[in-house]
């Protein structure tokens, strides 16, 4: 599985490391290792780094996902310029529902943001 999911204590945030070739088997799985945190902490700060991340989900896929983000999350994404047009993508789908989602191209501006410092 190319991402690992866990939950940051020290910034009270969960971190998905996206790396390589992704599927939405990948982002489904990541996204229920997330909510299962989110229930034992009671975090709803995301913090996706996806710098290192070849090739994301198909275009139905990236819809279907970014459709069904749950409200009560926060998202900031770190993109890769491999993947930014299907993140861009994302981001759309995403916000045009009502979604908190945000992309950056560096870390300290996403953690920034997800601590509503930005």
């Amino acid at each position: 599985m190319p991402e690992i999911v866990k939950y940051l204590e020290d910034l009270g945030m969960i971190r998905v490391d996206s790396f390589g070739e992704t599927s939405i088997d990948d982002w489904n799985n990541s996204m229920k290792q997330v909510l299962r945190i989110n229930k034992d902490t009671g975090c709803s700060l995301v913090l996706v780094d996806a710098r290192k991340q070849n090739v994301s989900p198909d275009t139905m896929d990236l819809y279907d996902f970014g459709s069904e983000l749950p409200r009560a999350f926060k998202f900031a994404v770190v993109i890769s310029d491999k993947t930014i047009d299907d993140h861009f993508f994302l981001e759309t789908v995403g916000k045009n529902r009502g979604k908190p989602i945000q992309l950056f191209r560096n870390i300290e501006e996403a953690v920034s943001w997800l601590k509503g410092n930005a």
